[in-house]
Formats: structure tokens, C-alpha cells, sequence
């Protein structure tokens, strides 16, 4: 290992060890409530996620890496959002499950008709939870939990903290990074194939690409971490 991929590494260790110890001393000999549940059930995606990124980044998937770099922060911002007022945000949150699980039952096909012969009773549980929300939030969005897609969250983040920090990170994070997530023309021809006309070959980029002078990725993880290490759960 180099030293610039050997600086990587602890860069990214650092990242993973001050997560691992705001997690633990958070949580240390505290009596959890649901909304400590729901925050510590996404820490660990979040801290898992990143653990991959790792991986993936030392190994020269830059793409791959930034695929899991963008679901990150969607959760980084979930957090954040309901770190504004846990015990009402992260039970909304909570809440709006019973839509996920109905909509599944919805769908036409074989497993979904099963489930509704066999649980009749439960998904008519459902659907009074689901009128239930509707009367306790009155959303807006019934596709949103919050009302709110990522942007405006930021943007809801932003007005909070008194910073444009978020939103400027859903560009760099977010915003460019759904370009490995849905294929189109100018990612194939900018990663994955390269045509020379004038020797009339053609270059596939199959395989890793190792430049360990590529840091952009570590750099936001280290940027949105920051911000995370800030918060004092409660």
C-alpha cells in the first residue's frame, strides 16, 4: 500500500472509529425509547453503508462507491431532519411504515393476493393505522413520511442550522451522483466505453480503476460526518 492509498485508509478508519464511538457513547447505559430505536437502527445503516464505501473506494469502484455514497445521505439527512425534534419526527417516521407495508399488499401479483387471504385481519389493522396518520399528520405527499423530498429537506436543514451547507451537499452528493444510479449516454461513454475513431478501437472499462489520487469521496463522508458528530443525542 502506498502512502497516499495508506493516508485513504486512516482517513476512513478515523471516519468509522469516531462513528463507532458516538454510537456506543451515546447509548451507554441509557433506557431507549422508541425514538432512540429508530436513530440507532439508522447509525448503523449509515456506519455499514460507509463501511462499504470503504472498501469499494480502496479498490478502485468509484462508481459502486458513489452509488452507496448517495443512499448515505439520505439517510444522513433522515437523521438530521428528525434529530430537530426526535420524540414527534422519529415516530412520524415510524408511523409512516404501514403505507410502505400496504402498498406492497397492493400490488397485483401472486405473493400479495397470498398474504391478503392468509392476514386478513392484520391488514385491516394497517389500514386503520393508515387512517390514523392521516388524521394525527394530514400529509400532503402520501408517497413522503415528512411531505418532503431530499431537496427540500435540505433546504428545511438549511433553515434550521443557519447554513447552506445541506443543500449545497445534496448537489455534490445527491444530485450528481444519480447519474451511476440510472443508466444514460453520458455515463457509458464517460466511464464504461471509450471509442477511438481515428484507430478504430474501442476501449471497455470493465474492471477497477486505481487512482488513489481520487479523494472527492472520503472528502463529502468526512464533510456530512462532521455535521453528525455535532449532534448531542438525547
Amino acid at each position: 500500500m502506498d502512502s497516499k492509498m495508506k493516508s485513504k485508509d486512516i482517513r476512513y478508519k478515523e471516519i468509522l472509529n469516531n462513528l463507532q464511538f458516538k454510537i456506543t457513547d451515546t447509548y451507554k447505559g441509557q433506557n431507549l425509547q422508541l425514538h432512540s430505536y429508530i436513530r440507532l437502527g439508522l447509525l448503523c445503516k449509515y456506519d455499514k453503508s460507509i463501511k462499504a464505501i470503504y472498501k469499494l473506494d480502496l479498490a478502485g469502484f468509484f462508481e459502486d462507491a458513489n452509488i452507496i455514497l448517495r443512499t448515505v445521505f439520505e439517510n444522513f439527512i433522515t437523521i438530521m431532519y428528525c434529530e430537530i425534534n426526535p420524540n414527534k419526527l422519529y415516530k412520524r417516521f415510524f408511523d409512516y411504515n404501514v403505507f410502505n407495508r400496504l402498498s406492497y399488499i397492493s400490488e397485483d401479483n401472486e405473493i400479495s393476493k397470498l398474504i391478503s387471504m392468509i392476514n386478513k385481519e392484520e391488514i385491516e389493522n394497517m389500514k386503520q393505522k393508515k387512517l390514523e396518520f392521516i388524521k394525527n399528520y394530514k400529509p400532503k405527499k402520501f408517497f413522503k413520511w415528512n411531505d418532503m423530498n431530499i431537496l427540500e429537506l435540505c433546504k428545511k436543514l438549511d433553515k434550521y442550522y443557519k447554513t447552506k451547507f445541506y443543500s449545497s451537499m445534496y448537489i455534490i452528493i445527491y444530485k450528481n451522483n444519480s447519474e451511476y444510479i440510472h443508466p444514460n449516454i453520458v455515463n457509458i461513454f464517460e466511464n464504461y466505453i471509450n471509442i477511438n475513431s481515428k484507430e478504430k478501437k474501442i476501449d471497455l472499462n470493465c474492471n477497477a480503476v486505481m487512482d488513489n489520487d481520487f479523494v472527492e469521496i472520503i472528502e463529502n463522508l468526512e464533510s456530512i460526518n462532521k455535521e453528525l458528530l455535532k449532534i448531542k443525542f438525547v
